[in-house]
């Protein structure tokens, strides 16, 4: 089949179900199941407006790199395990204020085999959806939850076919509602 049809497809079954798991339950349960903070302010230690040293501190197996984002002067990354797959993480330092400004957990299948994307990537939006209940909103295959006074984690499977692609996590401090 087709890899683009196969790529649409997938999109459609991650964005259907966490359209089911927002309307699946009772009006009178949803408030129940939403467990997103009032205030993303980070991942795994790190937290919006850090210094390099600061974040430095959090692992040192962690190294400073180039990086390839707007607005982005450097990058502090260290591979990793995230929601139980393999992954690397990237914390983002802005170049305004040299601070950290965003942190993306990305999960590299690019070579996968034997369903190695489609598996990762079902692995992680399921580890989110636990984590953070419903999400607030979903746009062009991408899964948002927002805190209601700031901050927002974004989920966007890149996965070309099961086998192969990409898995992006993204932590940003964005505004709330």
């Amino acid at each position: 089949m087709n890899p683009f049809i196969l790529r649409a497809l997938h999109l459609m079954r991650l964005t259907l179900y966490a359209f089911l798991v927002i309307l699946g339950p009772s009006m009178s349960d949803a408030g129940s199941l939403s467990r997103v903070p009032e205030t993303i302010s980070g991942y795994g230690g790190y937290q919006f407006g850090m210094s390099l040293e600061e974040a430095k501190r959090v692992d040192a197996r962690a190294q400073v790199t180039p990086c390839d984002y707007k607005e982005t002067a450097f990058c502090l990354e260290r591979p990793d395990t995230f929601f139980g797959e393999p992954g690397l993480i990237r914390v983002l330092f802005s170049t305004e204020n040299m601070r950290l400004s965003r942190i993306n957990l990305s999960f590299d299948r690019l070579a996968g085999t034997d369903g190695a994307c489609k598996r990762g990537s079902t692995t992680v939006v399921e580890a989110l959806l636990k984590r953070f209940g419903p999400s607030n909103k979903t746009q062009d295959g991408k899964i948002f939850w927002y805190g209601a006074v700031g901050g927002a984690v974004s989920f966007l499977d890149l996965c070309v076919d099961d086998d192969s692609g990409m898995i992006v996590v993204s932590y940003e401090p964005a505004g709330g509602f």
